[in-house]
């Protein structure tokens, strides 16, 4: 019995003695019944041949083997429930799935946070960069305010600020030098007008056009009273238009069968536009479309839609080709050099300035000869244009 309990005592099962008639002998606390019916199962002469064998009681499936001692003439039979062997095992294996699960959960969420904080503003800045270097300022989208990429950010907003309004400082600077530059062209230009105008006046008074030299006195001082003003560079339509009736009366008295129609709708009258915006257009037109051909008929005219205000500025002269016309628009579309100027990018530039990027000049080549400008800018709903 002792032997037997500490055979007992270092297994996980439970062992017993049994004869060939099947006596049981067993410690203390042992399961009898449960013994009886393993023994009932069981050839023990069999079993003691063999190394073990599994028997299935009431649900339950066990593993036993016998063992014949012929110093006793008994047997000795051990069993053990196969569950008290597999538990460890598919314990262990649960826990490895467990934390195969938390693994992927945890690698799931540090992917996520990586990808938040790192990958998207990484992102975010390659997109800034690409468009800085395309010659846009975006604003960036800032994310994660305790995270270092949030100064980064920040700080390319704050820079590519600073870089628009430095560029657009420098294109101001820019603007105010062609304007001067203008300037200083119309006072060498204006002599040259006036001369002619004085000639023209002592032509006509030595025909005794008493009438003609009145009108041609008074619209010569209408034109230089309105263009030596310089306290506002804004100017009502109406005020624009007057100055242009005036350039055009004094030509047509100065280039033979010259004629002009000007057709502004009243509702536009009160709009105002850039100061001294439309002489020029006018002037070209005179000057290049109709003085070499010695006459011909100017034609202005305004419209309004849901989205614009337009003005056209149309003469029926000599006329451009294709290729002058495309020289005309590059020329138009890009800074003029220290030694050629060019009023149509200036006053495109003027019209992109106060009104934005949808105002403009447009050029088209009449069919029949001539050309028409035009003159386009945003019509407000709010009256403000």
């Amino acid at each position: 019995m002792k032997a037997l309990e500490r055979f007992k005592a270092g297994s996980k099962g439970d062992v017993f003695f049994t004869s060939p008639d099947r006596k049981i002998l067993a410690v203390n606390g042992s399961d009898t019944g449960l013994q009886k019916k393993l023994l009932a199962e069981v050839n023990l002469e069999k079993l003691s041949e063999s190394q073990y064998t599994r028997i299935k009681l009431d649900g339950i499936e066990y593993t036993v083997n016998s063992v014949y001692m012929p110093e006793l003439g008994w047997y000795l039979f051990d069993y053990l429930p196969i569950d008290d062997v597999v538990r460890p095992i598919t314990a262990n294996s649960n826990l490895f799935y467990i934390c195969i699960v938390f693994l992927l959960i945890g690698s799931t969420i540090a992917a996520y946070v990586l990808y938040t904080n790192v990958q998207v503003p990484i992102r975010e800045l390659i997109r800034g960069v690409k468009k800085l270097k395309k010659g846009e300022y975006p604003k960036l989208k800032v994310f994660h305010p305790n995270n270092e990429f949030h100064f980064l950010l920040v700080s390319f907003n704050d820079m590519a600020s600073q870089i628009e309004q430095l560029i657009q400082n420098v294109y101001l600077e820019q603007i105010r030098s062609r304007d001067a530059n203008l300037k200083q062209l119309q006072s060498q230009i204006n002599p040259h007008f006036l001369y002619n105008c004085f000639s023209l006046i002592r032509s006509l008074t030595r025909l005794g056009e008493k009438e003609s030299v009145m009108e041609l006195a008074l619209h010569l001082s209408r034109y230089y009273r309105y263009t030596t003003r310089s306290e506002r560079q804004l100017a009502y339509l109406r005020e624009e238009v007057e100055l242009v009736k005036s350039y055009l009366a004094i030509q047509a008295m100065n280039v033979q069968d010259m004629t002009y129609v000007i057709t502004i709708p009243e509702a536009m009258e009160e709009l105002e536009i850039p100061r001294l915006i439309l002489q020029p257009i006018v002037e070209n037109a005179v000057l290049h479309g109709l003085e070499p051909i010695g006459g011909g008929e100017v034609r202005i005219t305004g419209s309004q839609n849901d989205r614009y205000n337009v003005i056209t500025v149309t003469d029926n002269g000599v006329g451009v080709t294709e290729e002058q016309l495309a020289q005309l628009k590059l020329q138009m579309s890009m800074p003029p050099t220290e030694d050629k100027g060019c009023a149509l990018w200036n006053t495109r530039q003027r019209m992109t300035l106060q009104y934005g990027q949808e105002a403009g000049v447009r050029l088209i080549r009449g069919d029949d000869g001539g050309l028409t400008v035009e003159l386009y800018w945003p019509n407000d709903s709010d009256g403000n244009q």
